[in-house]
This record gives structure tokens, sequence and C-alpha cells, in this order.
């Protein structure tokens, strides 16, 4: 659908507006349900008024936490940047937690799941975990650079080079273009 015009596209719409002249001012369409003991449980979606000087405002996704409470779930900064967990996202995507570490879980029926990096069109990689729990990296989106099998040996596919620091090792393994050997 092109939403490129103002009047939303001709279509029918629910206009909520706060017509304050002022930054940080804010407009809600907010929804309540009654739990088993009575008490209200409740979400909105807020637009919030900005300093920018475009069309362009904060949207929040909230959930009511505790009685007077309403904490921010999600944000679409005036940028477009998402926040989830924070409402000043600093890239497309930012993940925060406020205890822990900060997770993300990608879960697929006949699979693990891939983190697919592109430049535009042109696919330069991906990381991915397969049934077997293996982990892969791929280059140039299918060629196998490094394979992390569940007992947790590597494969690599190309060459390995050291810059400073040590190796230690009980059992190195080097393989030759005549056989194997042990260090």
């Amino acid at each position: 659908t092109d939403f490129t015009n103002n009047s939303v596209v001709g279509g029918s719409s629910i206009i909520i507006s706060n017509q304050q002249q002022t930054d940080n001012t804010f407009s809600s369409l907010q929804f309540i349900a009654k739990e088993g003991g009575g008490n209200d449980q409740s979400a909105a979606i807020v637009v919030e008024s900005t300093s920018a000087t475009t069309y362009s405002p904060k949207l929040h996704i909230v959930q009511r936490t505790a009685a007077n409470t309403q904490s921010t779930r999600l944000t679409v900064d005036e940028s477009g940047r998402v926040g989830i967990g924070t409402t000043s996202p600093s890239k497309l995507l930012h993940l925060d937690s406020s205890s822990g570490y900060a997770e993300m879980r990608l879960s697929g029926t006949s699979g693990g799941g891939t983190l697919e990096f592109y430049n535009d069109s042109t696919a330069l990689g991906d990381v991915y975990f397969d049934t077997d729990k293996h982990f892969y990296v791929r280059t140039g989106g299918a060629t196998q650079a490094l394979k992390l099998d569940a007992s947790q040996n590597a494969t690599f596919a190309g060459d390995i080079t050291l810059t400073g620091g040590d190796i230690f090792s009980a059992n190195l393994g080097l393989q030759t273009t005549n056989g194997t050997g042990t260090i």
C-alpha cells in the first residue's frame, strides 16, 4: 500500500489528536482487559511529538507493569530505528536488557536460525546452526569458512594466520599433503 499521501490513502481512519504545540506531548490508543482478580491489565500505542523539525514522531508500545506504571517495550524513533528495551535506539535494531544479557532467539520448524549479512542485494555471508547443533560461518552467501560441531571441534576452510599471542595445546594436529601428525 502506498502511504505517501497525507490523507492516509483516502481510506477511513480514526484520528486521536493532541493539538498542544509543545515537544514531547503524547497521543495514545489504550487497550484494557481485566484479569480474574479484577485488576486492569493495559497496553497502549503512544505517539510522542519530538523536537525534530520534521513530521516524524516517536512511536512507543507500552505495557502497564504496576498500579500506576507504564513501561515502554518497543520504540520506533523519528529516524525509523527500532528499540526493544530502550527508548533511544542507536542502530536500525537496538536490543537492550535492563538486567543480564540482551538475548534474541531465532527458531524454525525445519532447522535452527540463520543471520544473513547483505550489501543491498549482494550476499556477503551468514552464520547459522543446523539441527545437528553444528555452527557455521559462510562467506559469499554459500561458501563454508568455519564449522564448529557439537563437540566443539572446529573445521576451517582456509588458512589460519596467527598474529601475536601463543597457542597452548596438549594435542595440536597438523595435516599436510603427506598425511597427519601430532605435535
